[in-house]
């Protein structure tokens, strides 16, 4: 969450002359409406349930897909995505995700927690990206250019 996903993800497409796929996109466009909507009438477990049928709905269709951050709390979407793609986790100190977070706040109903709800979510999704990720990009000080850049480089060498 807040790691540039969807920016990088635009960037890396265009680079690679890819589709671009943001599976929170394509989520509110399939429900109707926006995912804090479905957080708030639906809740969090019809959420999990609906990106993990997107996801799995994409199939092996080459593309730029940018996931929402909580895509590794499931293992399913975890071993989907490693089986038909390169993952890549976009990685960053839990310093600089506060301070995009206090940019990005509104629309993001996993951040109406507390300070430690929120700490202890960063620091468990980190360990689950780290290991369903390929590959690690530490994006700090870099721009979503020069992560994009370093990603074609890894995907043009695989």
């Amino acid at each position: 969450m807040g790691s540039g996903k969807s920016t990088v993800g635009k960037v890396l497409a265009e680079r690679l002359v890819l589709p671009y796929i943001d599976l929170d996109e394509e989520i509110e466009r399939r429900e109707g409406i926006t995912i804090e909507e479905i957080f708030e009438s639906k809740g969090e477990d019809y959420f999990r349930d609906v990106e993990s049928d997107v996801l799995k709905s994409l199939g092996c269709k080459e593309a730029v897909v940018a996931t929402g951050g909580g895509i590794v709390e499931r293992s399913e979407n975890v071993s989907f995505m490693r089986g038909t793609g390169v993952v890549f986790f976009l990685m960053m100190p839990f310093s600089l995700f506060l301070k995009r977070m206090e940019l990005l706040r509104d629309g993001r109903p996993l951040l109406k927690r507390s300070f430690e709800e929120i700490k202890d979510l960063f620091k468990r999704r980190e360990g689950l990206y780290r290991k369903a990720a390929h590959v690690v990009v530490d994006i700090e000080g870099k721009s979503p250019e020069e992560i994009a850049a370093y990603i074609e480089e890894i995907w043009l060498l695989r």
